[in-house]
């Protein structure tokens, strides 16, 4: 029986040995969290399947994929995605990796410091990406029932927004020009 029990010993120690003898130690950072992994893969990308990353057209990656991975070696991932802004009414989509909404208007280089966001700027985005709708600020001017017209700047979308946001209430039967649902441009 002891020499069964040595020869199962032996061979766990064995099969331990080797596995380490045969895979490396990584350091894998996936959107800035890191891990330590071991991995049988030569490569960058045979070590990212072994952990089950997948990487899309619009991730980035270093070293690039077909690069040796060797013990001690580093893996970084940030991951694409997509980043859909809707200012004042028009709609573009721009591939980011950042992780915050801050940090997508950063890589766009846009600030929109004085407009109305949508989302949180410290707001997270995950990899299936986040729509941000933007009003900018706009000067106006207002001629209100007759009376002498006053300019003011304003974050509103719409004619109806704008009047809102001077604090004019809007009856059933008002009428303005442009229209109520018009969308505003600075200036307007």
């Amino acid at each position: 029986m002891a020499a069964l029990t040595t020869t199962v010993v032996l061979a766990v120690a064995g099969t331990t040995l080797g596995y380490s003898a045969l895979t490396s130690s990584v350091t894998l950072t996936l959107d800035g969290r890191t891990e330590q992994v071991r991995s049988m893969g030569g490569t960058v990308a045979e070590v990212l399947e072994s952990q089950g990353v997948e990487i899309g057209p619009h991730d980035i990656v270093a070293p690039d994929l077909d690069e040796p991975v060797e013990d001690g070696s580093s893996i970084s991932v940030l991951f694409g995605r997509p980043f859909t802004l809707s200012v004042d009414g028009t709609e573009e989509t721009h591939w980011v990796t950042a992780t915050t909404v801050a940090g997508a208007l950063e890589q766009i280089g846009r600030g929109y410091r004085d407009a109305d966001l949508s989302l949180s700027r410290g707001g997270s985005l995950d990899r299936s990406g986040a729509s941000l709708e933007v009003v900018t600020p706009k000067t106006l001017t207002f001629k209100i029932a007759g009376r002498k017209a006053i300019t003011r700047t304003v974050t509103a979308l719409t004619v109806e927004d704008a009047l809102a946001e001077v604090g004019v209430k809007v009856h059933q039967h008002d009428r303005a020009k442009p229209g109520f649902e018009q969308l505003l441009s600075d200036g307007d």
